[in-house]
């Protein structure tokens, strides 16, 4: 569960936070507001390990979502509830919200969504028996992702939860590769939850 835990810990980032601007009427300034106070008291409750409760306000932020018709919040919305489903051990549940999740990333056409849905999946195949190389797979079309668009931070964070996929496979040389690029990268790392759960690795 700790490392279930990790991953998501170093994916939920600001990537996606609602931005308002002062173009946007004032119904759909209060919407997006509110589906951002749903996201936070999300984070708190999966970090908590109420995550029965956090899938309850997920559904909301998924209905928002679509009230809003914005992919991009759409495709959130599925990848914290595919983190719940993992964190209640229901894989086919995880892996059937991770692929809408890719679907609605790939329809909102930000490279940034797509990157973390392919990470996202490659942490949910890391979890089943003999799911090594899709996830290894996965992982590398991550890589690839926030190496296209120049993204340090995302690209740390995706180098890390490769290691951590190999190491739990007992695949150390594997890893060792995605060790040094994340202690290369970890310098241009921010976040401070980057940062603690990179100490677990070194």
């Amino acid at each position: 569960m700790e490392k279930l835990l990790l991953f998501f810990f170093v994916l939920v980032s600001p990537i996606f936070a609602v931005s308002i601007t002062a173009q946007e009427d004032s119904v759909q300034n209060s919407a997006k507001l509110k589906l951002q106070l749903l996201i936070d008291s999300s984070e708190t409750y999966y970090h908590s390990g109420n995550y029965k409760k956090s899938m309850e306000v997920n559904v909301k932020i998924l209905n928002q979502a679509f009230e809003l018709n914005d992919p991009a919040l759409i495709h959130k919305g599925y990848r914290f509830l595919g983190y719940d489903f993992m964190a209640l051990n229901d894989l086919k549940m995880a892996k059937d919200n991770f692929k809408k999740s890719e679907r609605y990333a790939i329809e909102s056409k930000n490279d940034t969504a797509i990157a973390i849905t392919y990470m996202d999946l490659a942490n949910l195949y890391s979890f089943d028996e003999g799911g090594f190389k899709k996830a290894m797979r996965y992982h590398k079309k991550s890589i690839k992702g926030f190496e296209k668009i120049h993204d340090s931070t995302s690209l740390a964070k995706a180098h890390y939860n490769t290691v951590l996929t190999a190491f739990e496979a007992k695949k150390y040389k594997s890893g060792l590769y995605h060790l040094l690029k994340a202690d290369e990268l970890k310098s241009k790392n921010n976040n401070p939850s980057f940062a603690v759960s990179y100490t677990h690795l070194t």
